[in-house]
């Protein structure tokens, strides 16, 4: 069971004044059976955001800011005897960044991020950098490099709470053209990461048995291509991904890719808006290389890879008006010729009778889904 509402507020207080805020709040409630033992799980989330933008002049902006976050986490599992398990962290964080159009075509940004955790009573400070040239009329490159820091799953920090935050570098170089509503993007990164987390087996109740020594990196390329130009009444895009990752975290015993990763992804888009009938229709297709997985029967570790991911998605959605009030239709369907995905396997934890560990496929709960939604502004 899942809640979350927010609420936002934007305005201009003076000239040369902006200010942004907003408040959210969620609640989200978990019951799960785990090796026949009942486990409930309930996580609660505040957050409260504000932030003033000073347009000092035509070629200097400063942006300033925080927030307040503050976590409820709170773990039952009933068994013979019931084991209580509550975290509660508060989040605060405070950021500056300013923006300055050096020359006609340099543009440089830079910020400093500091964040806090009372649950793991550590501070972070984390500055960041980006740079813009302008090569063209229609053209820009742009280079950044940043720190940024991450608070480990609560699922690890009910029983280890001394961890600490786990982190990561990034440096990103960009190029972008955009000339009448035509835009193409090219991106490379490459992200080292720090301090993750490790432990000796999944679900490990021994504090001892978790630390920060896990390490990994992540580089690739991103292609975007998107034209509402060419085509009258139409919009299209295509994206592609290609990503070489390695972690050594969790229970690994060697850095590899972790089982999340695929190596290419693709995204080709359509969307069409038909005037007369006032509605939208949309086609997208997606596309995914294998994700590894540790095949038990073998005696390499994450050897194995997946089928390819394939997905063919329509939506739908109809503008009207209904009681004087706009009123909107929307139907997507996902999985529309009903591919077989193949998320991963999951392994027996004992052998059967020949020696072999046997598996089961992770599939989606749906093979092709629907999803029919009515909104009314009010």
């Amino acid at each position: 069971d899942s809640l979350y509402t927010n609420t936002s507020y934007t305005d201009q207080l003076a000239d040369k004044w902006l200010i942004r805020s907003g408040v959210a709040y969620s609640r989200d409630s978990e019951k799960i059976q785990y090796d026949g033992l009942p486990i409930s799980k309930l996580n609660t989330l505040a957050s409260i955001k504000l932030t003033f933008t000073h347009l000092s002049s035509a070629s200097l902006k400063t942006r300033f800011g925080g927030d307040m976050n503050q976590e409820w986490y709170k773990q039952t599992i009933s068994g013979d005897s019931t084991i209580r398990m509550d975290l509660a962290d508060a989040q605060p964080s405070l950021f500056v960044e300013t923006e300055w159009t050096l020359a006609k075509k340099l543009a440089l940004r830079t910020g400093l991020r500091a964040e806090y955790s009372s649950l793991l009573g550590e501070a972070s400070l984390l500055p960041r950098v980006s740079a813009a040239y302008k090569t063209g009329i229609y053209s820009q490159v742009s280079l950044a490099w940043g720190k940024y820091s991450q608070k480990p799953q609560n699922d690890y920090l009910i029983f280890a709470p001394t961890l600490g935050q786990e982190r990561a570098d990034h440096y990103i170089l960009n190029f972008q053209y955009r000339k009448e509503r035509r835009t193409f993007r090219a991106e490379a990164y490459f992200k080292q990461y720090e301090a993750l987390v490790k432990y000796s087996y999944p679900n490990s109740p021994l504090a001892a048995d978790y630390s920060n020594v896990g390490n990994g990196s992540a580089r690739g390329l991103d292609l975007f291509w998107r034209d509402s130009e060419s085509l009258r009444g139409s919009d299209y895009w295509i994206s592609y991904s290609y990503l070489n990752t390695s972690r050594d975290y969790k229970d690994y015993p060697e850095r590899v890719m972790p089982d999340f990763a695929s190596a290419h992804n693709l995204s080709v888009v359509y969307k069409r808006f038909f005037e007369p009938l006032k509605t939208l229709f949309g086609i997208t297709y997606s596309f995914a290389s294998g994700r590894p997985y540790d095949d038990l029967n073998t005696e390499e570790f994450m050897n194995g890879r997946t089928r390819t991911y394939n997905d063919i998605s329509l939506n739908i959605t109809h503008l009207s008006r209904l009681f004087g009030r706009d009123f909107l239709i929307h139907l997507n369907i996902t999985n529309l010729c009903g591919f077989k995905n193949i998320y991963g396997y999951r392994f027996a934890r004992v052998p059967d009778e020949n020696g072999l560990y046997p598996s089961q496929a992770i599939v989606p709960p749906a093979g092709t889904q629907a999803i029919l939604m009515f909104m009314l502004s009010l």
